[in-house]
Order: C-alpha cells, then structure tokens, then sequence
C-alpha cells in the first residue's frame, strides 16, 4: 500500500519515518469502493475467514484526500450465530478530489474509521456519520427518542409512543435520489400505540386491525381474491350484513341455508297442492324475485 506520493508506508508504529504521516487513532473518511469478499483485491479473499472491505478517503484534517485501502467494517452482533451485516454505501458520482465534504460532491457514506494502533493497515469502520444532506440527526424537541434508519428505500421509525412504521419507497436510490420503481412506493406497516395494524400498498389498499375499536376494515379499489386449501368456518355473534352494488353471487356444491331443510322453488318449477275441494292440484310458478335468482 502506498502514500499519494507513492511511498510505501512502513507497518507498525514504532518503524514510522519521521517523513512518514503519522496517523491519528480515528479518522473520519467517505467510502469510496467496495470489495466484496469474492474480489481478488479483498485481502481476505483466499482466507478461511472471509469479510466485506472498503477502499477509502479521509474527509477532513491534515490528512484529507489520502486514501486508506482494505478497511474492514464492525458488526452490531458478532457472535456465531447471532450476527448482523450492512453493505455500506459507496460513492457513485467518480473519484471527487478535495474538498470533498462539500454535499453536493458525493453521495458515498461517511464512516469513522478507527486505526488499531495508528496503522492504517489495521483499520475497521466503527460507525457512519450522518451525510450532511441526509438531515438524519436533525431531530426536534417534539419528536422525543426516536429511532429510524433508511436502506435501499425501506425506512424502519419508531416513534416517541413506540409505535413502529415500516414504509417502502420503490427500491433503492440512484444517484440523483430517484427511487428505482417510483409506481412501488407507498406500501407500509404500522403497528400504532393503540396496539393496531395497519397495513397499506402503493395502491392504496388497506388492511386494518383496529384494536381500539375491536374492527377489521378492509379497503380496495380492485378485485379481493381469498383462497382456502381447506374447509373455512365463520360464527358471527351480532347482526350480518353483505352488501353488494353489483352481482352477489353465492355457489357450491350445495346451498344450504338455515342448516338445510327443503328445497328452493324457482319461476317455471311445477308445484303440486292441495285444491279447493281437497283434491291435488298441479300448477306452474309463473312470477318470482327479479333480483334475486335461484340456480340448481
């Protein structure tokens, strides 16, 4: 690994010529490259022990502009099986020469960079840094202890109360901020203070558990699909009411209504009474309902 100027950097601290920069402990920087673990660039590509890396640019200070090679990130849980991982963000706009912290020269991520023992060969991300076009710090007195993040377009917030909202805003950016599917965006899921759940598409269809006032509601402006593998079983304890403003249709293989009993009579069905005089009479059904209409 070399210096801008080209010379090498001597590894270990006490080996420092007094030519060379000496390197603070932390160092704040924009990454610039990502080195998955399958780039023959990544040092650890051919270890049994692989992890992600980062080239980087130092931001500010006596050392901004140089470049740190090979750094490795922390992870939030870093045990065997309870672990966590976040591809950061690289810049995407071409190599961006000093002052590079201006906003509008970059949209990499902006990390703190902690250097093992002052040796940039041993470095790892520890944090990000908020961008400064991100505003992701700004919070009011009025908003209280939140918690929120963004990622390829999914924002996860909690609120002050605890509820929790998780939106989806078409994918991941480009580099001018535009979401990849403009027409996806707008689908969410909110668990509310009240202990509800509200779930909303980029259509606008709604499905809500409201445990406030112990209803579901269910909004479409489309056609509602339901499909059971199995027998489905409904007990109403209160009044019923469908309501259809075009065709109700009901179907099976049997109707039966009122737990069974006898069958429907339909217009042109012959029926047989008894007449008058007590003898049989047989007749046609002539007239019925001209809304409601009987199969079978």
């Amino acid at each position: 690994m070399l210096h801008r100027d080209g010379t090498k950097y001597s590894e270990g601290l006490l080996s420092q010529s007094a030519s060379e920069p000496r390197y603070p402990s932390f160092v704040e920087a924009r990454v610039d490259e990502i080195l998955y673990t399958d780039d023959p660039r990544n040092s650890t590509h051919s270890s049994g022990n692989r992890e992600i890396e980062y080239n980087c640019t130092i931001i500010n200070g006596t050392l901004e502009g140089q470049r740190i090679f090979n750094v490795k990130d922390t992870a939030e849980s870093g045990g065997q099986y309870n672990k966590s991982v976040r591809v950061r963000s690289p810049t995407r706009k071409g190599k961006i020469e000093p002052p590079i912290t201006e906003p509008d020269k970059t949209d990499g991520e902006f990390v703190l960079i902690a250097l093992v023992y002052n040796n940039p060969y041993k470095s790892r991300i520890i944090r990000g840094l908020p961008h400064p076009l991100s505003r992701a710090m700004d919070i009011e007195k009025d908003e209280g202890a939140v918690n929120t993040w963004e990622y390829n377009g999914v924002t996860f917030h909690i609120d002050k109360d605890g509820a929790l909202e998780i939106g989806y805003g078409g994918g991941a950016k480009d580099v001018n901020g535009n979401a990849a599917d403009e027409n996806a965006a707008g689908s969410s899921i909110i668990l509310n203070k009240e202990g509800g759940v509200v779930f909303t598409d980029s259509e606008g269809q709604i499905l809500e558990l409201d445990s406030e006032n112990k209803k579901i509601s269910i909004e479409s402006s489309a056609d509602t699909d339901m499909s059971v593998g199995k027998d489905w079983s409904v007990e109403i304890n209160g009044n019923t009411s469908i309501q259809s403003n075009g065709i109700l249709t009901l179907k099976g293989a049997n109707v039966l209504i009122q737990s069974g009993g006898v069958g429907a009579a339909r217009i042109g069905d012959m029926a047989i009474g008894i007449g008058n005089m007590g003898g049989p009479v047989v007749s046609t059904i002539q007239t019925g309902s001209i809304t409601t209409l009987i199969g079978g």
